[in-house]
């Protein structure tokens, strides 16, 4: 059992995303999850406007989530966005691929012979 001064950090987990309300309309909304209790409380958001496009939904989360996170306190608040894309995330589109996955341009022109001037 641990005692009141052994007790974890309360924080918060600031989650937006987006779903499909219809055929081709999209509203974003974020998840709240206190971890402050030993159960955690979540609590949904949602966004005030269907959009006909992912990304302007995404981006609509993404500031609902940042205004979120600042009225939590953003010391103890953290911002989830997996769900989202590279680009409403800020993210770099191959930030996480390894660089052995990816292909480089070559620099030099790489010039092949052909097998009778190598005979």
């Amino acid at each position: 059992m641990a005692t009141s001064s052994q007790t974890p950090q309360a924080f918060t987990s600031v989650r937006p995303n987006v779903m499909e309300v219809e055929y081709g309309a999209f509203r974003g909304y974020v998840d709240v999850i206190d971890h402050a209790r030993q159960i955690p409380m979540c609590k949904t958001h949602f966004c005030g406007t269907v959009w006909p496009s992912r990304d302007m939904a995404e981006h609509q989360a993404m500031e609902l989530a940042r205004s979120l996170r600042a009225a939590a306190g953003a010391s103890r608040a953290m911002l989830l966005t997996a769900s989202l894309s590279d680009a409403a995330a800020g993210r770099k589109p191959l930030e996480f691929v390894p660089v052995s996955l990816v292909k480089q341009q070559p620099t030099v022109p790489v010039v092949k012979r052909h097998l009778r001037l190598v005979a």
